[in-house]
C-alpha cells in the first residue's frame, strides 16, 4: 500500500454528476487526491495532460463509452500501465469479460458499496506500486550488472594493455636497427587495434613528413617512402600536441576544419587522389613522438569504411606505444652513432696498403 495517499491521483470518469458526486467524497475522505470528468474525451485529454494513479471509468456513456476511452487509454504512452476499474449497473458476465478484454483492471457494480469501492481501488493501487518497486528493483539490478560487466570490461583492457605494452616492448627492444624497431612496431600495434592503416612518420630536416614505417593490406595500397611538404608549422604542431596529446577524428569531415592539422591532412589527402589504389581515410588516431623536446614524428592509426569511433583503450595504447617508441628511437641513434665512431676508429687504424716504410 503507498505510504503518501495524499498524493495518489485518482481521476473519475462518469456521465452522471451524481455518481461523480459520490465516488469523490467516498475517495476524498481516505485522503486521495481526486480529479472528475463527465466524458471520455475530457478524461482523455486530462490523462494526457496529467497522469493520474488511477482511472475509475463508467462503462455506459453517451458519444465515446468506456470501453472505447480504455482502448485509447491502453494506446496512449502516458497511460498504457495506469490500471482502470469499469464502473456499470450491467452486472452481466460478457460485459465483464470485454471490460478485461479491452485491458480493464477491475470491475465495480453500482450502485457503489463504500467498502467495495475502497478495498478495489486499495487492491489495484497496491499492485500498481509493487510494480513500480518490482521495474526499480529490475532496473536498479540491470544497472549494478551493466556496472558489474563495465567494471570487469576495464580490467580485461587494462590487462589487455599490460599485456599488449609488455609484448609490442619486448618486440621493439629486440632490435637496435631502428628501420627494423618501427616496422615491428606498426605491425604489431595494427594488429591489435585492427586498423586499416598504421604508419609512422619522421619529421625531416626541411620539416616535411616522411612515411618510415607502415602496416597495411597489400589491396589497400601503400604510402612508405612519401613526403608530405608542410608549411613552417613547427610551432603550431609543438603547442598542439603539448596541450591535447592526441589527434581523434572519427569522421572525415572532421579534417576539414582541423588546426594546425588541416595543412597535413590537405596534402594527403592530395596524396591519396595521386595513388588510385589508395583508399581515403575515413578516421584517423594520431599521437606524437617525442625526443626530449623535440617532435620527432607521429604514430597514426587509420580507418578506411566509414566512421570510427576510437575506444579509450586504443588511444591510451598508441600512446604508450609512442613512449616505448621514444626510448627505443633514443637507443637507435645512440646505437648508430657508436656504429659509426667504430668504423671511424677502425677505418683509422687499419694499416694504410700505399704506404711504404723508408728503407
Amino acid at each position: 500500500m503507498l505510504n503518501a495517499i495524499h498524493e495518489i491521483s485518482i481521476l473519475i470518469v462518469d456521465d452522471q454528476p451524481d455518481n461523480l458526486r459520490t465516488l469523490s467524497a467516498i475517495l476524498s475522505r481516505e485522503g486521495y487526491s481526486v480529479r472528475r470528468s463527465s466524458s471520455g474525451q475530457m478524461a482523455l485529454e486530462t490523462t494526457r495532460f496529467s497522469p493520474p494513479d488511477l482511472i475509475l471509468l463508467d462503462i455506459r456513456m453517451p458519444l465515446m463509452d468506456g470501453y472505447e476511452v480504455c482502448n485509447l487509454l491502453r494506446a496512449m504512452p502516458e497511460s498504457q500501465d495506469i490500471p482502470v476499474i469499469f464502473l456499470s449497473a450491467l452486472d452481466d458476465t460478457l460485459d465483464k469479460v470485454k471490460a478485461f478484454e479491452v485491458g480493464g483492471s477491475d470491475y465495480i457494480v453500482k450502485p457503489f458499496q463504500v467498502q467495495e469501492v475502497l478495498a478495489r481501488v486499495r487492491h489495484q493501487l497496491t499492485i500498481r506500486q509493487q510494480k513500480k518497486q518490482l521495474l526499480q528493483q529490475n532496473e536498479a539490478l540491470q544497472q549494478a550488472i551493466r556496472e558489474q560487466l563495465k567494471a570487469e570490461e576495464a580490467l580485461q583492457h587494462r590487462m589487455m594493455l599490460t599485456e599488449l605494452i609488455a609484448s609490442v616492448t619486448h618486440q621493439i627492444r629486440r632490435s637496435l636497427e631502428l628501420d627494423e624497431i618501427l616496422s615491428t612496431a606498426v605491425g604489431e600495434v595494427r594488429r591489435v587495434v585492427q586498423a586499416d592503416r598504421l604508419l609512422v612518420q619522421q619529421f625531416q630536416s626541411d620539416r616535411s613528413l616522411r612515411v618510415v614505417a607502415e602496416s597495411v593490406n597489400l589491396e589497400d595500397g601503400s604510402l612508405l617512402g612519401q613526403v608530405t611538404e608542410l608549411a613552417n608549422q613547427e610551432e603550431a604542431w609543438h603547442l598542439f600536441f603539448q596541450n591535447n596529446g592526441v589527434h581523434v577524428v572519427e569522421d572525415r569531415p572532421i579534417l576539414q576544419t582541423t588546426l594546425p592539422i588541416q595543412d597535413w591532412v590537405a596534402k594527403l589527402e592530395a596524396m591519396e587522389e595521386q595513388e588510385p589504389s589508395t583508399p581515403n581515410v575515413r578516421a584517423c588516431l594520431t599521437v606524437p613522438l617525442w625526443q626530449g623536446e623535440d617532435l620527432w614524428g607521429l604514430l597514426t592509426a587509420q580507418q578506411f569504411m566509414g566512421p570510427y569511433p576510437w575506444h579509450e583503450w586504443e588511444m591510451t595504447l598508441l600512446q604508450q606505444v609512442a613512449n616505448q617508441l621514444a626510448i627505443a628511437i633514443q637507443q637507435a641513434s645512440l646505437y648508430l652513432q657508436v656504429k659509426c665512431m667504430n668504423q671511424q676508429l677502425h677505418n683509422a687504424l687499419e694499416p694504410n696498403p700505399s704506404f711504404q716504410p723508408v728503407s
